[in-house]
């Protein structure tokens, strides 16, 4: 972070514990303030009842579970940060990962790359695994998801032969 985006984070912390009636900053202040400052601003909550609050949330802790489940296998997955079901200007709810300080995981093996895949079809699965169906809310997973096949058949981590067989898996 830059001093002026720690600027705002400490105003935000500040701010927050004021309304929270603290007589100082704590950590729970400072984490809302990252996440305010980082994500965006709040989108007005839904209803508890409303049952897409309940799709939320298997989809992001199907997301989370696999990561770490997968995670266990390979060192160049992210560990997952934060599960959130506050609603952010950029969406409903979201997994965040810890950036690792080693850059390796910019540099994956296709194995690695088949495990995003899984982690993005992670939260889909859940919602299916739980409602029966999946949702129109798994679209952009279902986008990264592809963008990661495609970016496996640029590098020529799999490819398909030119008789239409399979030369790799994804």
């Amino acid at each position: 972070l830059e001093g002026n985006e720690l600027e705002k984070i400490l105003n935000e912390a500040a701010l927050e514990a004021i309304r929270r009636g603290a007589p100082e900053i704590g950590r729970g202040e400072v984490y809302f303030a990252l996440d305010r400052v980082l994500e965006g601003s709040s989108l007005p909550r839904l209803p508890e009842g409303y049952d897409c609050n309940r799709v939320f949330a298997y989809h992001e802790a199907g997301v989370a579970l696999v990561s770490e489940l997968l995670r266990s296998e390979s060192d160049n997955l992210q560990a997952v940060k934060t599960v959130s079901l506050v609603p952010r200007n950029r969406s409903w709810s979201r997994t965040t990962y810890f950036i690792s300080s080693d850059k390796s995981y910019k540099m994956l093996t296709a194995e690695d790359l088949r495990r995003q895949i899984q982690v993005q079809l992670a939260g889909r699965g859940a919602e299916e695994l739980e409602f029966g169906e999946s949702t129109s809310y798994g679209a952009l997973d279902l986008a990264r998801a592809e963008d990661i096949a495609v970016k496996m058949v640029n590098c020529g981590l799999v490819g398909v032969g030119e008789d239409g067989g399979e030369e790799g898996v994804l």
